[in-house]
């Protein structure tokens, strides 16, 4: 039996431990304030790097500002960026996503971390906070204003975006289980 994997780019070793891997994987990503880099994929294009271009964030981050001291939401004894909850909220309508399900993809997708600008050392904001700061923003009435912005600016480009999904598989009793 070999004590390598080679994944048709790499040979890997595979005696050690946990960290080895780790230590692996750290080195074949450059980790640098939160900005990652893959060696093979520098040039590939993603859904939210392409929208984090196409966006003029300045013009949200002003209307945030308007409603919310030092553009910061208080929840929990902490603190967040508006931008960043904001971000968020976008996130779930792009992807039809709860709450509980953004708070959990944001933990578990690092595009999601980068998009957003959270940095992958800090907690994700939990989805009482997210419930909290979307609540607040039907109530302003700034849900609608923001989001017409994005559209706004996006078909000044002549473009749109089409809604998504994300599912994971689950287990469940087979149908003739079912009581």
């Amino acid at each position: 039996m070999s004590n390598t994997y080679n994944d048709g780019y790499n040979t890997v070793p595979l005696h050690g431990s946990f960290i080895n891997r780790y230590n692996y994987l750290a080195n074949e990503l450059k980790i640098n304030n939160s900005k990652i880099t893959s060696k093979k994929n520098e040039h590939q294009k993603t859904f939210l790097n392409q929208i984090d271009q196409l966006i003029n964030w300045n013009p949200i981050k002003l209307a945030l500002q308007k409603y919310f001291k030092n553009d910061k939401f208080y929840h929990e004894n902490r603190s967040y960026n508006t931008l960043l909850l904001f971000k968020i909220c976008l996130l779930q309508v792009w992807y039809r996503l709860n709450e509980n399900e953004i708070e959990n993809q944001i933990n578990d997708r690092m595009s999601f971390k980068l998009f957003c600008n959270l940095d992958t050392a800090k907690t994700t904001p939990n989805h009482k906070t997210l419930t909290k700061f979307h609540q607040n923003l039907k109530s302003l009435k700034l849900q609608n204003t923001l989001t017409k912005e994005i559209n706004r600016q996006l078909e000044n480009q002549k473009f749109i975006i089409k809604l998504g999904t994300i599912r994971d598989p689950y287990i469940s009793l087979k149908p003739e289980y079912v009581k």
